[in-house]
């Protein structure tokens, strides 16, 4: 049992749900206990107020915690202070291809690197390459990475150099946000494509099992948290593969989210290039359905 030293008066949703008693991230948790044990090294880059980083000292990992917003840093080593949590260091910084400063827009939950220089609300922060950061850990290796930065998880990943080949590359949790990721310039195919010249696959964990997910197979969530996996974990787990009903099923459950740019999203995937089953007719009514709402796409 830990304490969480939360910010006062945040408005911020998971702030608010650990108020409210609720353990809104701790799935995390329970993936950190399936695939590492005590001993294990985990890097939580983006660890917002240590849901991941504080559970998991206590639970005998050593811990790196990485965020841009000072906020959340001093979150977590007030928690680490309260809890004696002698494993876990927090670092403030964000997390680029090249050592230097940016500019982060402080924004709770969903603050990232400012694509608009000089903004006037923007902090400036200074950013680590993870491979470095590892280094000054006094590292080799380490076992599992997870990383929700809002956009910046490519750049996460081309910093970590050779920490991700060999026989002790790490498993990586991360947010598959399209929306995010488009916003620095790339798309979540690119970044499992990344991911596989690297050797690593990315899996859904969910209903207690994992599926593949290619490079080219639609996801329609607009954010999900999916698994990384090095080959020296690809054989030791079992890995389905997704149905044509699984996907129906949730492109019909994320067309019909109550916010629209989530809609609008979903319109913008289904227009492209990845694989999905296109001819259904219940695919073929949800496409019709969201170009009635924002126009017609390419297909």
């Amino acid at each position: 049992m830990v304490e969480l030293a939360l910010p006062a008066g945040s408005s911020d949703p998971v702030v608010q749900a650990y108020l409210n008693g609720s353990s809104l991230n701790q799935y995390l948790i329970d993936w950190l206990l399936q695939f590492t044990d005590r001993g294990a090294r985990l890097v939580d880059l983006g660890c917002h107020v240590g849901t991941l980083a504080v559970p998991a000292a206590a639970l005998g990992r050593e811990v790196l915690a990485v965020d841009a917003s000072p906020m959340h840093v001093e979150s977590v080593r007030q928690s680490a202070q309260r809890n004696r949590l002698n494993g876990l260091r927090v670092e403030w910084c964000a997390v680029d291809r090249a050592e230097g400063e940016v500019e982060f827009d402080e924004n709770g939950l969903w603050g990232m690197i400012a694509r608009t220089p000089q903004n006037e609300r923007a902090l400036r922060v200074p950013t680590r390459r993870v491979d470095a950061l590892v280094r000054s850990m006094g590292w080799e290796s380490i076992d599992m990475v997870k990383m929700d930065i809002e956009g910046s998880e490519l750049s996460a990943l081309e910093s970590m150099g050779s920490l991700l080949s060999g026989p002790k590359a790490p498993m990586l949790i991360y947010e598959s946000n399209g929306m995010t990721f488009e916003l620095f310039g790339y798309t979540i195919e690119v970044m499992r494509s990344r991911l596989e010249a690297a050797g690593y696959i990315t899996c859904r964990m969910e209903t207690g099992r994992l599926t593949y997910c290619d490079p080219m197979q639609l996801q329609p969530e607009a954010w999900l948290d999916v698994l990384a996996l090095p080959p020296s974990w690809q054989k030791r787990v079992k890995i389905a593969v997704w149905s044509d009903e699984d996907m129906i099923a949730r492109c019909l459950e994320w067309g019909a989210n109550e916010h629209r740019n989530v809609r609008e999203y979903l319109h913008h995937a289904l227009a492209s290039q990845s694989r999905y089953p296109r001819e259904d007719k219940r695919i073929v009514g949800l496409r019709a359905g969201l170009a009635a709402e924002f126009g017609v796409a390419n297909a």
